[in-house]
């Protein structure tokens, strides 16, 4: 009889664990608001290098996500735009919300895009560039003048 009392209690508490963790992601997918491009922060993977778009997607292959991905770096690069290409990554160690929405882009299928710390799955051409002057305007921005030494 108290095996069963304490298997049921810790039952309870697993299933209680359980919702939590989901309610907890969820929170997380819904906190992360897609700017006006579509594209929602996130920690960049190791391998993309600072200043560069980075477009993740199958590469050397004929399905739709790998033509696309190709196409993405193909335009980019033609306008100017410096971009890395990779079939794989990995990820810094991410929190729990920030592993939730991880799960989430990743699950809405390639190609995905890094701009910045920002990351889309599946974005057009034009979202992709309007992200990346959005990001890049502030670092191209000219210093102001500081007050005339006299």
């Amino acid at each position: 009889m108290k095996f069963t009392t304490l298997f049921f209690v810790v039952c309870l508490l697993g299933l209680a664990f359980h919702c939590h963790q989901q309610t907890s992601a969820r929170k997380a997918i819904a906190k992360a608001k897609p700017d006006a491009f579509g594209f929602i922060p996130l920690a960049l993977p190791n391998e993309a290098e600072p200043g560069k778009v980075f477009i993740m997607g199958p590469l050397n292959c004929p399905s739709p996500e790998g033509r696309k991905s190709d196409a993405l770096a193909e335009t980019l690069k033609n306008m100017g735009i410096l971009c890395t290409r990779t079939d794989r990554i990995s990820l810094p160690s991410l929190s729990s919300d920030q592993n939730a929405v991880w799960e989430k882009v990743f699950k809405d299928g390639p190609p995905l895009v890094f701009v910045g710390m920002r990351v889309r799955s599946n974005p057009d051409t034009n979202d992709i560039i309007a992200e990346y002057k959005q990001w890049t305007e502030p670092m191209q921005a000219k210093p102001k003048k500081g007050p005339k030494v006299y």
